[in-house]
């Protein structure tokens, strides 16, 4: 996962805090949940595709070339 300032939290030696990953395993599930509801499915979850920045979880690399940008609007 990228992390704030480029950051990766990935590193064995980093600590994370259990109330930040649940909070951040939450909003990602959200995220899912909110595209899977539109009919996009993203296809490659892993950690190089979760972004994290200033506290804020997105997922990046969705595959949405064969996707209507109005779907995917909001």
């Amino acid at each position: 996962m990228n992390t704030d300032n480029g950051k990766n939290a990935e590193k064995k030696d980093k600590k994370m805090d259990w109330r930040t990953a649940i909070r951040w395993a939450h909003d990602l599930a959200d995220a899912l949940d909110h595209v899977h509801k539109k009919g996009v499915i993203h296809g490659d979850i892993k950690p190089s595709n979760i972004l994290i920045n200033n506290d804020m979880v997105k997922l990046s690399d969705f595959n949405t070339k064969d996707y209507d940008p109005e779907l995917l609007a909001n």
